[in-house]
């Protein structure tokens, strides 16, 4: 896939961040939701513009302290949703950066394709 029309340069697929924050973007698109961890140790900055911008396009962050996240005990949850819908790209692309900037763990899940035979 050609992440450029998603306003990602080859620069900036390069230069990842961490071994690579661009160049598995693409498997994030059409994503239903998005999982940041953090433990709860390390300080996040710029959450709270994360959260503003996310909600302006619609979508639902939750952080969620407690509860048994894949990351292991003691990591907190950052949740990005579009209640049920795809997320919009742009809302992708600043949340993974983001995840990358600050070398947090994330995962993203979509909604397998219904139908068949």
């Amino acid at each position: 896939m050609d992440v450029s029309r998603y306003g990602i340069t080859r620069r900036e697929i390069r230069e990842g961040a961490g071994g690579g924050a661009n160049e598995h973007f693409a498997e994030l698109i059409g994503s239903n939701e998005f999982y940041i961890y953090r433990h709860p140790s390390s300080k996040i900055r710029g959450y709270d513009a994360l959260k503003v911008f996310s909600e302006s396009q619609g979508c639902e962050v939750l952080h969620i302290p407690g509860g048994p996240p894949p990351a292991g005990r003691g990591y907190e949850t950052l949740r990005i949703t579009n209640k049920g819908q795809q997320i919009p790209v742009e809302v992708l692309k600043r949340a993974h950066n983001w995840a990358h900037r600050r070398n947090l763990l994330h995962l993203f899940y979509k909604e397998r394709a219904r139908g068949g035979s």
